[in-house]
């Protein structure tokens, strides 16, 4: 699994989970030093033994100080 948050550049703000992980509910905390503003989050996760079944979606997300 991965997950990386960019800004509206599409420049990589932070790496928080890039490894492999067992299925189920997981939770990351992140504590940004970056601006309020629009941020992006990438979440990818591949089946193992079929990587052509993979997961990718996008969200924008709002950060406020």
């Amino acid at each position: 699994m991965r997950l990386a948050v960019y800004n509206t550049l599409g420049q990589t703000v932070a790496s928080l989970v890039d490894r492999i992980q067992g299925a189920g509910y997981h939770e990351v905390q992140w504590y940004p030093l970056v601006a309020s503003g629009i941020y992006f989050y990438k979440l990818e996760a591949v089946v193992l033994d079929k990587p052509l079944d993979s997961f990718i979606t996008v969200r924008k997300m709002l950060f406020m100080r």
